[in-house]
């Protein structure tokens, strides 16, 4: 009994020794004196590369001077004249992610009645990258349109974006070349695209100039008060086994 104790005894000592030797080694605050200054310095803001560039309508004669923006390239129009309040490298080319969404909507509203049915086929349900967005719709569900475009626009669902594809087009391969086909009728020059949901690929591009020729056009989606895409909180995860890429 005295040697069991002995042991306790001895553990909570090297315990009390080991704590009191971690909180003396972690670092002490400096208070500063009536006689001494503390200088704290401000982190320095991390600014992306063309941050400092100065925007294109700065050129504008008589124009107020553009804010500087984190951006790549941005343009501002005013959606009732149609003036370009402001632009910044505007014809570069880039990756447009989930925005290539914009151009999927605005043909299933083109071309497809809000109350008419989608059925998700495998290709759709599991033709995307894993753990990109989606609302991880199984081969069969049946939904509306108009639920269809909620998941998009709302949820991003980029198998959605298939399955509107499929059902507008009869393929993905066939809704693309109808996309590329209304781009150029907007006067979009500078953009080509090889899939109706924005998951990466080399040759599948925009400007933002371009972004704002499809982005102007008549809204047209209308949802319903009572209309939801349903079961958003799924359990199933995407079972692919490629890299996730985020969307």
């Amino acid at each position: 009994m005295l040697k069991k104790n002995f042991h306790i005894i001895r553990k909570r000592f090297l315990s009390g020794i080991l704590c009191a030797g971690l909180i003396l080694s972690q670092s002490t605050a400096a208070y500063a004196t009536d006689s001494t200054a503390v200088v704290t310095a401000t982190p320095a803001v991390a600014h992306s590369e063309t941050y400092s560039q100065a925007a294109d309508t700065d050129l504008v004669k008589g124009w107020p001077e553009g804010p500087k923006i984190e951006g790549q390239s941005a343009v501002l129009m005013d959606a009732v004249t149609d003036t370009i309040l402001y632009s910044k490298n505007a014809d570069d080319r880039l990756y447009p992610a989930s925005i290539t969404k914009i151009m999927t909507a605005f043909l299933a509203c083109e071309y497809l009645d809000m109350k008419d049915t989608i059925t998700m086929s495998e290709a759709a349900a599991y033709g995307i990258e894993a753990g990109s967005s989606s609302i991880y719709a199984e081969t069969g569900e049946v939904f509306t349109v108009e639920q269809a475009l909620m998941a998009l626009m709302l949820e991003s669902a980029n198998e959605m974006a298939l399955a509107i594809a499929e059902k507008t087009s009869g393929s993905v391969k066939k809704f693309v070349e109808l996309m590329n086909q209304r781009a150029a009728q907007l006067g979009c020059e500078n953009t080509h695209f090889n899939n109706p949901n924005g998951l990466p690929d080399e040759t599948h591009y925009t400007t933002a100039n371009d972004m704002i020729k499809i982005a102007k056009q008549p809204g047209t989606i209308r949802f319903s008060v009572n209309s939801s895409p349903h079961r958003y909180t799924k359990s199933r995860r995407p079972t692919n086994s490629r890299k996730p890429v985020i969307c």
